[in-house]
C-alpha cells in the first residue's frame, strides 16, 4: 500500500514538474504586464497568473516562438495574445481562456495543433491564426464577426460551425482543408477569394445576402448544388470552377459572368437574367449543355464561354458585334444563327461540330484560324467583305464548291483541305499586300519579295477540285498548294515565277504550260499526275533529258537539275517541249 502510494506521489511529482516553470525563466515588462520571451527549456509551459505580484495579461509578439513547445496552459488574466506569440512550435492542443479579447496574426501558426477552444470574447480571427496546423474540426465562438485571410488554412479540417454573427470570411480563410459541407450564416455578406477552395464541400448551404464571391472561391470541390443569393453583385473568376453543379440560376443582381465561374462542373441547364451584359473567358467550358439560352442583354461572350459542352443549337444575341476565339468549339452544334452585327468570327469558334450550313453576315471581315474546322458544311457563302479566311478554316467539312470574293487578300494553310470541292472560284481582287502571315511559310520568304502575291502551303490540299483558274498576279504557288485533287487541267498565269514542292502533286493532269516567269519549280511539282506534255516558255536551255512518261507517274522529282545553289530547285529561262518518251528536249522551234 506504502509503495503504490509513493508511485503515485512520485509520478504527481514528475508530472508537476515537466510544466513547472520558475518566474526566472519568462522576461516580464511589468509595466505592461507583457511575457515578451521564454527562457525555460521545459516543453510544457504554464502561463502564470502573475509574475512578481504582477497580472500578466498579454503574451507577447514572439514571445515563445519556435521553442519547441508540446503544451501550453494560458493564465485567466491574458487578455491579448500577440502576433507570432506561439508559432512554429509542437503544439497538439490549446484552450484559449475567455479572457482573451486580442489574439493577433500568426499566432498559433506552424503547430500540430488537432483541437482548440477559442475565447468567446474574441471579435475577429486574425489572418494566418491557425494555419499549417492539423485540426480537424472547429467551433467558432458567437463573439467572432470576421474571420481573417488565411485563418484556418492548411488544415485537415472536416468539419466548421461558424458563428451566426460572422459577416466575412477573409481570402483564403480555408484553403486546402477537407470540409464536407458547409453553412455559410445569413449575416454573411462577403467571403474572400479562394475562401474554400482545394476542399471536399459537396454541400454548400449559403447565406441569402451574400453580395460577394471572390476569386476561386469554392474553386476545386464537389459541389452539387447551391442557391445563390438574389442581392450577389460580385461572382469572381473561377468561383465554382472544377465541380459537380448540375443546374445553376444566376440571380438578376448580377451584371457579368466572369472568367472560367463555373467551367469544369457537369452542368445541364443555366438561368442567365437579363440582366447579365458580358459572359467571360471559358465561363460555362466543360460542361454537359445541351441548350442554352442567352439573353438580349448580352454584348460579350469571351473566349471559349460555351466550349466542351453538348449544344445542339445557339441564337447569338443581337448586340454581340465579334464572335470569340473557341466560343463553340467541341459541341453538338447543327444550327446556329449569328446576328448581323458580327464583324469577326475568332479561330475555332465553331471547332468541330456538326454544322451543316452557315449563314455568314455581310459585315464580316476576318474568318479567324480553325474557325469552321471539322464540321459537315457541305455550303457555305463567304460574303463579299471578307478580306481574310486563317488556317485551317474550313478544313475537314464536305465542302463541294466554294466561291472566294475580290475582298479576300489573305488565305491561310490548309484553309479548305479535306473537303469534296469538285469547283474552285477564286475572284480576288489581289492587292500588292497580299501575303500569308503563316510560319510554316517562313522558309520561302528568300524566293518572295514582300509585294508578291502568294497561294498558301496546303491551301487547297486533299480535296476533289477538276478546274482550277489561278488570277493573274499570283507570282506564287507553294508546296502542297493543290496536292491530292482531281485536277485534269490547270491554267497557270503568265505572272507566276515559283512553284513549290509537292503544288500539283497527286492530280489528274495530262499537259501542263509553264510561264515564261517561272523562275522555280521545286521537287515533286507535277509528280503522280499523267502529264504527256509538258512545254516550258521563252526558255534558254540548249538541252536536259526526262524520263518516259510511264516513269512520269512514279518518280518522286521529275524535273531536276543542280542550279549550284539549292539542289532541289530547277532555274530556267527559255524554251523547251517534252513530248511522250525519252528525249532531249531541243530549243522549241
Amino acid at each position: 500500500m506504502r509503495l503504490q502510494l509513493f508511485i503515485l506521489l512520485f509520478a504527481s511529482f514528475l508530472s508537476l514538474s515537466s510544466w513547472a516553470q520558475k518566474e526566472s525563466d519568462f522576461t516580464f515588462d511589468s509595466s505592461t504586464g507583457t511575457i515578451t520571451a521564454y527562457k525555460g527549456t521545459v516543453k510544457n509551459v504554464v502561463i502564470p497568473d502573475q509574475i512578481g505580484g504582477v497580472n500578466v495579461t498579454t503574451i507577447g509578439a514572439e514571445a515563445f516562438a519556435g521553442k519547441k513547445l508540446t503544451g501550453v496552459v494560458i493564465s485567466d488574466n491574458v487578455t491579448t495574445i500577440e502576433e507570432y506569440a506561439f508559432v512554429s512550435n509542437g503544439l497538439k492542443t490549446v484552450v484559449i481562456p475567455n479572457s482573451v479579447t486580442t489574439m493577433k496574426e500568426y499566432a498559433f501558426a506552424y503547430n500540430k495543433l488537432t483541437s482548440v477552444d477559442i475565447s468567446n470574447k474574441l471579435k475577429l480571427l486574425d489572418e494566418f491564426v491557425f494555419t499549417e496546423n492539423q485540426l480537424t474540426k472547429v467551433v467558432i465562438p458567437e463573439s467572432v464577426t470576421s474571420i481573417g485571410y488565411s485563418a484556418f488554412s492548411h488544415n485537415k479540417l472536416e468539419s466548421v460551425k461558424i458563428s451566426s454573427n460572422v459577416t466575412e470570411i477573409g481570402a483564403f480563410a480555408f484553403i486546402n482543408n477537407q470540409l464536407w459541407s458547409v453553412v455559410i450564416p445569413d449575416k454573411v455578406i462577403t467571403i474572400g477569394d479562394a475562401a474554400f477552395r482545394d476542399n471536399e464541400l459537396h454541400k454548400v448551404v449559403n447565406s441569402k445576402n451574400v453580395t460577394m464571391i471572390g476569386h476561386f472561391a469554392f474553386y476545386n470541390n464537389s459541389i452539387g448544388s447551391i442557391e445563390l443569393s438574389e442581392g450577389l453583385t460580385f461572382l469572381g473568376v473561377s468561383a465554382f470552377q472544377t465541380n459537380s453543379l448540375s443546374s445553376i440560376i444566376i440571380p438578376s443582381s448580377l451584371d457579368s459572368i466572369r472568367r472560367d465561374a463555373f467551367s469544369e462542373n457537369r452542368l445541364t441547364s443555366i438561368t442567365i437574367p437579363e440582366s447579365v451584359v458580358a459572359i467571360g473567358d471559358f465561363a460555362f467550358n466543360s460542361n454537359q449543355l445541351t441548350s442554352v439560352d442567352i439573353p438580349s442583354s448580352v454584348t460579350l461572350l469571351g473566349t471559349g464561354a460555351f466550349s466542351y459542352n453538348d449544344l445542339t443549337s445557339v441564337e447569338i444575341p443581337e448586340g454581340v458585334t465579334e464572335i470569340s476565339p473557341k466560343l463553340f468549339k467541341f459541341n453538338r452544334l447543327a444550327s446556329v444563327v449569328i446576328p448581323e452585327g458580327v464583324t469577326s468570327i475568332g479561330h475555332s469558334a465553331f471547332n468541330t461540330n456538326v454544322l451543316t450550313e452557315i449563314l455568314i453576315p455581310e459585315n464580316v471581315t476576318v474568318i479567324g484560324d480553325e474557325a469552321f474546322y471539322h464540321n459537315e458544311l457541305t455550303k457555305v457563302e463567304i460574303p463579299e467583305g471578307v478580306t481574310s479566311i486563317g488556317e485551317k478554316a474550313f478544313r475537314e467539312n464536305k465542302l463541294t464548291s466554294i466561291t472566294i470574293p475580290e475582298s479576300v487578300t489573305d488565305i491561310g494553310a490548309y484553309s479548305f483541305e479535306n473537303n469534296q470541292l469538285t469547283f474552285l472560284e477564286i475572284s480576288m481582287s489581289m492587292p500588292s499586300s497580299f501575303s500569308y502571315t503563316l510560319a510554316r511559310l517562313l522558309k520561302y520568304k528568300s524566293y518572295l519579295s514582300a509585294r508578291e502575291t502568294i497561294i498558301g502551303h496546303n491551301a487547297f490540299a486533299n480535296n476533289r477540285l477538276t478546274y482550277i483558274e489561278i488570277p493573274e498576279r499570283v507570282t506564287s504557288i507553294t508546296s502542297s498548294a493543290f496536292e491530292n485533287n482531281k485536277l485534269t487541267s490547270v491554267i497557270l498565269p503568265e505572272s507566276t515565277k515559283y512553284i513549290g514542292a509537292d503544288a500539283f502533286r497527286g492530280n489528274q493532269l495530262k499537259s501542263v504550260v509553264i510561264p515564261s516567269n517561272v523562275t522555280t519549280l521545286r521537287k515533286g511539282a507535277f509528280s503522280d499526275n499523267y502529264i504527256t506534255k509538258m512545254t516550258f516558255e521563252g526558255c534558254d536551255l540548249s538541252s536536259f533529258q526526262l524520263p518516259t512518261s510511264k516513269m512520269l507517274n512514279d518518280v518522286y522529282t521529275w524535273m531536276y537539275l543542280s542550279n549550284g545553289g539549292d539542289d532541289d530547285t530547277l532555274v530556267f529561262g527559255g524554251k523547251a517541249t517534252l513530248f511522250d518518251g525519252e528525249y532531249t528536249a531541243k530549243p522549241h522551234q
